[in-house]
């Protein structure tokens, strides 16, 4: 399923109270559709196989990246994925069902797309929106954790229901999902800091006590990549 239709279909769990009928579903995503593809268009796309360019005209290009870092290949035109060594880059990546746990090479990957804010809160947000996020915060869904006081990203931790903790920045556009006890897994997406793109990948839990300087650091090797346009 493209990322395109999976946010139709997010948006159509949105709409409403009630649950749509099948009719009603099909109908809702083809309308919606081209409005997060015009959107998305609008945030980048890569103008060679190694250089996305982004909305202010700045681009990201793989040529640049600093070792131990690579580029993956990826066809998708609106992307670009990165990759490093885990036992390189002292982040250490979430392990997938059948990982051999004994390979401490496996890589790290993040994927790279631009970004704006979404032009609704019907689409495009890979998390609670800002409204949604604050939201929570007053009605104590969300209770605050006392977490890397004075971090230089703003990163604020939240528990959430059901023993998910919920990190995020102070715009609530950077976020990081915590599956919970016996997942290991964040799941994040992180805006940069200009709001021209956002990356995401997922972690294990044991980055949380040093996160924002983890997504800082991944922030550092992604900005490598950035300069002019070179076609």
């Amino acid at each position: 399923m493209s990322w395109t239709r999976a946010l139709a279909l997010i948006f159509v769990g949105l709409v409403g109270c009630s649950k749509p009928q099948p009719s009603d579903q099909g109908s809702a995503i083809r309308d919606i559709t081209p409005e997060i593809e015009a959107w998305e268009k609008a945030n980048g796309a890569r103008i060679s196989p190694t250089a996305l360019r982004l909305r202010d005209g700045s681009c990201l290009d793989v040529s640049r990246l600093p070792p131990p870092w690579t580029a993956v290949r990826d066809d998708r035109p609106l992307r670009l994925i990165i990759a490093a060594p885990r036992d390189k880059i002292e982040v250490e990546p979430a392990w997938t069902l059948g990982d051999d746990k004994r390979l401490k090479t496996r890589p790290l990957q993040v994927w790279i797309t631009g970004w704006s804010q979404p032009p609704s809160e019907d689409f495009g947000w890979r998390g609670p929106t800002p409204r949604v996020a604050k939201e929570n915060i007053r009605s104590g869904i969300f209770k605050p954790i006392a977490l890397w006081p004075g971090n230089t990203l703003g990163f604020l931790a939240f528990a959430g229901p059901g023993g998910q903790n919920h990190y995020t920045d102070e715009r609530f556009f950077s976020q990081c999902r915590d599956y919970g006890q016996g997942y290991d897994r964040l799941s994040c997406a992180i805006v940069s800091p200009d709001e021209q793109y956002i990356w995401g990948t997922d972690l294990a839990a044991s980055n949380v006590p040093d996160l924002p300087g983890r997504i800082q650091r991944i922030l550092d090797v992604i900005e490598t990549m950035r300069g002019s346009c070179s076609t």
